[in-house]
């Protein structure tokens, strides 16, 4: 039997409409592995599953859609059979019948949704208090879930951990001035490692280190400094003005950037 490495409904309209016109069944897409196992996944539609009595009740409402109580095990099973079997015959030969693989006693069927994909807005908080400043960090999949389908979960949570180590460096090292900086740049990864595949990494892979330069092909791009300013929070008043970064001024300029200070004042009250 020949593997199908990925079909979607808009590049085999005729193989879907005749799944969907001899099975009852209405598919987005299906793949096809085998190697200890035949391993299948297929992304189907509601209604579908609706009138194929997989799901005992149609709701709007994803908690209780796909509960253990609304879906019948029975006929999920029958569902992801005929699929495969009509799958495997129509572009090799048919799946033989073939006993369920086992997964925690009982065979591994099981249907779940990912319709909604959940990132973090950041990769790391800094946060001071009683004179003590702590690195909060996510990595893995609480940092960015990944789509399943695209094979590049584990390949960026491993990134994101490496990310995340040199973070912890470099926040160690730098002095404590410099903890809008260490900000910076792990945001700047994070936004970069959202945008990261296979072939956006250099590919000498044992010559990586926790070091970005080593894995990622630039690390230069621009990137809106306005976005770390709420990432650093503290008890203290002046700790944000005391971490910007410092501007040396010579008598004049100082002379003038009182008089501007003033004006804006007098203009603001």
């Amino acid at each position: 039997m020949a593997e199908i490495p990925g079909l979607s409904k808009q590049y085999d309209i005729d193989f879907f409409r005749n799944l969907e016109n001899k099975c009852g069944i209405q598919l987005e897409n299906i793949v096809y592995y085998k190697d200890l196992t035949h391993y299948f996944v297929m992304t189907a539609k509601k209604d579908s599953l609706v009138r194929k009595g997989v799901l005992r009740r149609d709701t709007d409402d994803r908690e209780s859609l796909l509960h253990p109580d609304n879906v019948d095990h029975e006929a999920l099973k029958q569902y992801a059979q005929e699929a495969a079997a009509f799958s495997t015959s129509h572009f090799s030969t048919p799946l033989p019948p073939t006993p369920l693989a086992t997964w925690k006693g009982r065979e591994d069927v099981s249907i779940f949704d990912f319709t909604h994909l959940y990132s973090s807005q950041n990769a790391c908080r800094v946060r001071q208090q009683r004179g003590h400043r702590l690195l909060l960090g996510l990595v893995g999949d609480s940092l960015m879930e990944p789509f399943w389908p695209e094979g590049t979960g584990i390949g960026r949570g491993f990134l994101g951990v490496l990310d995340t180590a040199w973070m912890v460096r470099r926040f160690c090292q730098e002095p404590g001035e410099q903890v809008y900086e260490v900000i910076r740049e792990r945001e700047k990864l994070y936004s970069l490692l959202r945008q990261t595949t296979d072939s956006r990494v250099k590919g000498h892979f044992h010559r990586w280190t926790i070091d970005p330069v080593t894995r990622y092909p630039t690390t230069s791009f621009h990137f809106n400094q306005e976005r770390i300013q709420g990432l650093y929070s503290t008890d203290t008043s002046d700790t944000t003005d005391s971490l910007a970064p410092r501007v040396r001024l010579r008598p004049r300029a100082r002379r003038q950037a009182r008089e501007e200070t003033r004006h804006t004042l007098f203009l603001a009250d």
